[in-house]
């Protein structure tokens, strides 16, 4: 994710306002996004769908990333299948 932030030039805060406005909802904060670039945690579908319009990238490749973050190492649940793994990096 950060990878896409940041061919866009924009900064965290700016991600946030964009999901906020585009969402109609001001749940997210630039906090938020950071914590999700860094794999502290994932978003989940609702977020996914609109970071997919914000940043324009179809939104079956962000769910696929971030299946994958939720399965990484470290993680309660089963490691994800190796077609998988390298998706999570969308989020980053």
């Amino acid at each position: 994710m950060a990878a896409l932030r940041l061919g866009r030039g924009w900064s965290q805060l700016r991600v946030a306002e964009q999901l906020t406005a585009a969402a109609g909802l001001h749940t997210v904060s630039r906090h938020e996004v950071s914590r999700w670039e860094r794999g502290e945690r994932v978003p989940g579908d609702f977020w996914l769908s609109w970071l997919a319009v914000v940043l324009d990238v179809p939104g079956g490749e962000l769910s696929v990333a971030a299946e994958a973050a939720r399965r990484r190492p470290g993680r309660r649940a089963a490691p994800a299948p190796a077609s998988v793994e390298g998706q999570a990096d969308l989020l980053r």
